[in-house]
């Protein structure tokens, strides 16, 4: 397979054609059954630049040991937007 390289300005683009480039990229890995390595660092090389300039850093990859975190892990992620830090800070101790 060839590769061809082209140089192009990301300012000739508008944002939210890049953001949409983006969510494409994230549900074409999303639709295959397990992402590979391979893609799961394909995807951390291309998002690590924007990362950079917007100062966002990855959450740090959670250990999920037992049945129990895994339990624990989807329901926060079921119930992320429903509380503000204040109310977690209030629910946990």
């Amino acid at each position: 397979m060839s590769y061809v390289t082209i140089d192009v300005d990301l300012d000739e683009f508008e944002t939210y054609e890049l953001i949409n480039e983006l969510v494409k990229r994230f549900k074409s890995f999303r639709n295959k059954q397990r992402p590979t390595d391979s893609d799961k660092n394909t995807l951390r090389e291309e998002l690590e630049p924007l990362l950079k300039k917007l100062a966002i850093s990855p959450l740090p990859e959670l250990e999920i040991k037992t049945l129990d975190d895994k339990i624990k892990f989807e329901y926060l992620t079921t119930v992320w937007h429903k509380y503000t830090s204040s109310k977690l800070e209030q629910l946990l101790p």
